[in-house]
Formats: C-alpha cells, structure tokens, sequence
C-alpha cells in the first residue's frame, strides 16, 4: 500500500492499516516456527506457508512510532511522546493508544537500518538485502533480485500448491512498472518478476489484467470458434 487507496476488501487504507493492523508487523520468528514445527506430526511434512509483506513507502519515521528519543537533544528526538504498552519495558507513540494494548501480540526490530539518505537506495538495500552497486542515481532498478524473487526461484519443485504464482504484488494502480519500488528480479530474469495486480479489488469492474480476454479478443475469438464449427 503506497497511499491512500484501499486495495483490500474492508476497506482498509494505509491509515486504517496502521490503526487496526499493527499486530501484522510481525509475529515473533521463532515463535512461528515453533509453533509450526508443533503442528506437524513426526515424520510428516508441513503445510506451506505464506507471507504478506505490507511495504509503506513514505509511512512514518520510527522517531514517531517506536523510538521518540524524549530525553535526547531536540534535533534528535521525535515530536510526540512515549506512552506505556501492555508489555513492560515497551513504548510507542502517544498517537497509537490501541497499538500501545496489543504490544504482546507484535515485534519490534530496532536493528534494521542503512546509511543511505534517499529513498531508492534505501529501497534497494532493504528488498534486496544487498548495498546497491549504484547508489546515488536515483532509480528504484534493482541490480540484485528482490527477495521476492529469491523466494520463487527457491519455490520451483517445491510448492504443493499449483496454479497459483510464487511471487505476487498488489501494487498502487498508478504504478506501470514492476522497479518502481524496487520489486523487480534483476538477473533471475523476467520470470522472475512478481505477478502484478494493480487494480483496485473493490471496484465493480475489477479485473486482473492479462488473465482474462479483453471484449475485443474474446469477440474474435467467438468469430474464429464459429467459423471452426
């Protein structure tokens, strides 16, 4: 989500994401994987599992979240202050009253960060994993694979689920191509890219594009049947 717009049956807004949706910031990893490794039966496989990984390009800094500094020099800290959670020892935002009750429920990781001062070098950084070999040019082209990318290139033969892409972006409907935020797969190759959807799914005349023929085609391919039989 990269505005406004909401992309998710609710609605739900990047606003209203932040204010009912924090606890999607992330379940704790090896809680996960314990929980999932008690789930499944000695000697047998696990389900798969998927990830929804909500990117808010121009969201709030953390000095305005989880790390308002109140004690530091004014040039330093946030303008808000912290306020107590359910989780002793944890504060957030004087703004996240309701987030502040469900403090057991999320993570915080204070130890992600990169020494870039723009937005594309820090958007390849942190979706690749990898400093950019570029930095300073100011485009969202990745030079390494997202780690989307990564991740459906290490699916092929493993997936049980079929029929469905590895990899899919539900991106803003504005944006026309896969590097505007530095989703793409570099030398994995275009296969690598995500499946896009950049439609809204709330709209009556939804439509994933390229899966269903456009009237046109499907009036021509009527004509072509007709003419078979």
């Amino acid at each position: 989500m990269s505005d406004g717009t909401s992309f998710c049956p609710g609605p739900v807004s990047r606003r209203s994401f932040m204010e009912i949706g924090g606890a999607a910031c992330g379940l704790g990893l090896a809680g996960l994987l314990e929980a999932k490794a008690k789930s499944v039966p000695v000697g047998q496989s696990g389900k798969d599992t998927s990830v929804i990984f909500v990117w808010l390009p121009g969201g709030p800094p953390h000095m305005e979240m989880y790390d308002m500094k109140p004690e530091a020099p004014k040039e330093y800290r946030g303008p808000f202050m912290p306020i107590k959670t359910n989780v002793p020892g944890i504060e957030v935002c004087e703004l996240l009253p309701q987030h502040a009750k469900i403090a057991d429920k999320f993570n915080i990781i204070r130890s992600i960060h990169h020494g870039f001062a723009n937005h594309p070098d820090g958007h390849r950084r942190f979706l690749t994993g990898r400093k950019p070999s570029t930095p300073g040019t100011g485009t969202f082209v990745n030079d390494t694979p997202c780690v989307g990318s990564m991740a459906s290139a290490a699916m092929d033969g493993v997936r049980k689920t079929q029929g469905l892409p590895n990899y899919i972006v539900l991106g803003d409907r504005r944006v026309k191509k896969v590097d505007t935020f530095s989703f793409g797969s570099a030398y994995l190759g275009s296969h690598r890219h995500p499946f896009r959807v950049s439609a809204d799914p709330t709209a009556s005349d939804f439509k994933i594009e390229n899966v269903t023929l456009e009237r046109m085609m499907a009036n021509r391919l009527g004509e072509r049947n007709t003419l078979l039989n």
